[in-house]
């Protein structure tokens, strides 16, 4: 009889510790099921989007620039997550026959300039220097929030650049077109592959026309990147000729790179418009935009996708991309993960209590009193010493002849030498 129950209570016991512990190794899988969602993926989107050419027959790079700014805002990133480089503000041109507009279609029905363009560097701004300091975070303390790429290691980064370099070539054909105005604009439109300057040359891209950065200092300024934890993964797209050298350096992990056409390629312009004389887009970024039309926030497109847009029978180039410094594999990876900022969300049912460390609450309670207890009084400095300024001696004022003394001197000195003298007496003075 003892022995029974003695062996009832023994089972009984050894149930409730068989029940405690898988209780708390649920609640163990649950804890570490949130921290690996936490852990895993990004939190947050930024996108830097640059135009490095200037002048008038560049309008198409201005375009392309904010066009690409108009779907990646459609898709959720703010403007607070935009760093926008316009080298040149084409929407303020004198050329420009609609003021304050820049459009990206032929038929002149959607301004992507807009009410709400928000340009952070503008004009001559826009430098290697100040690009690769945005990337690095390397830039002065006075420097404004909306000129910073304040991203961390779970930031998404999208950098798109575009701009110009003319090769002698172009330039040489189209030297004797630029003698007439009107021979201009009109072989503009008849031969427009002409006026598709080259904006890029092998490993390297111009910036106004003056200075220009390297396939190795763009990769050596995405390995700070990596080394500072400013980003967790990039997609780098380039639209320019011979793009696909801008991406041959790059070392650093989590990079996808994207290019307009391959080495030795011209990247060509599209949509000549007869009214302003120019091109209004290029062929890549004009089918890049076509296809992001098309993408929601809901939306599982992935980057498979994107790499097959603009095949060569109508980008007329070669579009190359780049995918193995990139962990993930391209058709796991969604279109929203680099154009838009969608949060990831996984909604449950169950509740989760989290124990907080009482070790850590006590010592940050600790450092709070004792950082009040050092603190001294704030005190009202005397900024203006009223009693000094109401009791000191007033200051002498210099003394200037009144107006109009020395020309009425001069007067009176003319007079009493006519009268004195006489016009007789003129010619032995003079």
């Amino acid at each position: 009889m003892v022995t029974a129950f003695s062996l009832s209570k023994g089972l009984t016991t050894l149930s409730g510790l068989l029940l405690l512990s898988f209780g708390s190794l649920a609640a163990s899988q649950i804890e570490d099921q949130a921290e690996q969602f936490f852990r895993s993926g990004h939190t947050n989107n930024w996108a830097v989007l640059v135009c490095t050419s200037r002048f008038w027959f560049n309008y198409r790079h201005v375009a392309n620039t904010l066009s690409v700014y108009r779907s990646v805002k459609r898709l959720g990133i703010p403007d607070s997550h935009i760093v926008l480089m316009l080298a040149d503000d084409m929407a303020c041109n004198p050329r420009n026959p609609k003021p304050a507009t820049v459009f990206s279609h032929k038929n002149m029905e959607l301004n992507v300039y807009g009410d709400d363009v928000e340009v952070d560097y503008r004009s001559y701004e826009v430098t290697v220097e100040n690009f690769l300091r945005v990337l690095t975070g390397r830039i002065p303390p006075s420097t404004p929030r909306s000129k910073r790429l304040l991203s961390d290691d779970r930031s998404n980064i999208l950098i798109y650049m575009t701009g110009l370099f003319p090769s002698s070539k172009h330039l040489l054909k189209l030297l004797p077109l630029f003698i007439d105005v009107f021979s201009v604009h009109f072989a503009y439109l008849i031969i427009p592959d002409l006026f598709s300057l080259r904006h890029g040359g092998n490993g390297f891209l111009k910036f106004q026309d003056s200075e220009e950065i390297t396939n190795i200092e763009l990769a050596d300024a995405f390995e700070q990147m990596w080394q500072k934890r400013r980003y967790n993964e990039l997609l780098f797209i380039i639209d320019t000729c011979q793009g696909a050298s801008m991406y041959e350096r790059f070392y650093s992990p989590n990079i996808m790179a994207l290019a307009s056409s391959q080495v030795g390629e011209d990247s060509l312009s599209h949509q000549p418009d007869p009214a302003i004389g120019v091109h209004l887009m290029d062929r890549y970024t004009f089918y890049v935009l076509e296809f992001l039309e098309e993408i929601n926030p809901a939306s599982q497109t992935n980057m498979n996708d994107l790499f097959q847009v603009c095949p060569r029978s109508l980008c007329v180039s070669t579009p190359g991309h780049r995918t193995d410094l990139f962990q993930r594999d391209p058709k796991n990876v969604l279109i929203t993960d680099f154009f838009g900022s969608v949060r990831k969300v996984e909604i449950t049912t169950e509740t989760i209590s989290l124990q907080p460390d009482l070790e850590i609450m006590e010592s940050r309670d600790k450092k709070d009193w004792m950082d009040e207890e050092l603190m001294e009084p704030l005190k009202y400095a005397e900024q203006l010493p009223v009693a000094q300024i109401i009791h000191q001696k007033p200051k002498l004022k210099d003394w200037h002849p009144p107006g109009g003394f020395i020309l009425g001197l001069w007067a009176l000195i003319i007079m009493v030498f006519f009268k004195t003298y006489g016009i007789k007496h003129m010619k032995f003075i003079f």
